[in-house]
């Protein structure tokens, strides 16, 4: 089976290079969706999950740049535990997890298994990132030449020719 997951993250991170056990340095998780896919390639299960922040706030500048509304996160989000135990069992299903800039991805969920003091699938799942594997099927030029990583809808436009 395939897990194919995206994140919505209250900012970015402060750094880069910074491993997901250094948690101030990623930003909190604000949205995850997921798809969980048969051998067949047929959709099993998806979820979409607005997390509803707990000792913490989202600033109004993140929830915009989201296009996420603080009442519906409040009256409709999820607690991070719950949500990170569906993932949990998802990923558990999966044979390859996927991600569109899995770097970033798997970061600030890792950071949240961390901050919640459970263990990371991530970390034993076999990943790949959507986004450089399709660099060079896309083939976007870059300034001052190679192929630049596509954004998920240049690769989309790309791969289904819409």
């Amino acid at each position: 089976m395939f897990l194919i997951f995206q994140t919505a993250g209250a900012g970015k991170p402060l750094s880069w290079k910074a491993r997901p056990d250094e948690v101030f340095n990623w930003p909190r998780l604000m949205a995850i969706s997921w798809i969980l896919l048969g051998e067949d390639r047929k959709p099993i299960s998806s979820k979409n999950y607005l997390i509803k922040p707990d000792g913490y706030e989202f600033k109004d500048e993140h929830l915009q740049s989201s296009s996420i509304d603080r009442k519906e996160m409040e009256e409709h989000g999820a607690p991070i535990a719950d949500v990170l135990e569906e993932f949990v069992k998802a990923a558990g299903q999966a044979k390859f997890v996927f991600a569109h800039n899995m770097k970033l991805n798997a970061a600030i969920l890792g950071a949240e298994f961390i901050r919640s003091a459970k263990d990371n699938p991530l970390r034993i799942q076999p990943t790949y990132c959507i986004m450089e594997e399709a660099t060079f099927y896309t083939k976007l030029p870059k300034k001052g030449g190679g192929f630049k990583w596509p954004t998920l809808q240049e690769a989309h436009t790309k791969i289904f020719k819409k």
